[in-house]
């Protein structure tokens, strides 16, 4: 079976340790519950993973995050609490 060559790029990346998928991201503070994150290469069938990173985040604050083309919105608990930092990765799903 043939890797697909973006695939492969991708994954010599990872073996490189020099990836361009990850980042971080910060919502939006209250009353917003919806962030958008620009981030080129992402398409709709991608996975976003992400993690808290700073203070005031917490997991449970993200409900849902829905890629897109060059983008991928993050759907949250709205707060006053700031910043709200996440570090997050991209994982592209080659079925998709």
């Amino acid at each position: 079976m043939a890797i697909d060559p973006e695939i492969k790029r991708e994954l010599d990346d990872l073996r490189r340790g020099t990836t361009t998928r990850i980042g971080t991201f910060t919502l939006a503070a209250a009353p917003a519950t919806s962030t958008l994150v620009a981030r080129k290469g992402v398409s709709s069938a991608d996975l976003v993973q992400w993690m808290a990173w700073s203070a005031n985040a917490v997991q449970a604050d993200i409900t849902r995050v829905v890629p897109a083309k060059d983008s991928f919105t993050v759907f949250h608990t709205a707060s006053a609490a700031s910043p709200r930092t996440y570090r997050y990765f991209v994982i592209t799903n080659a079925a998709g």
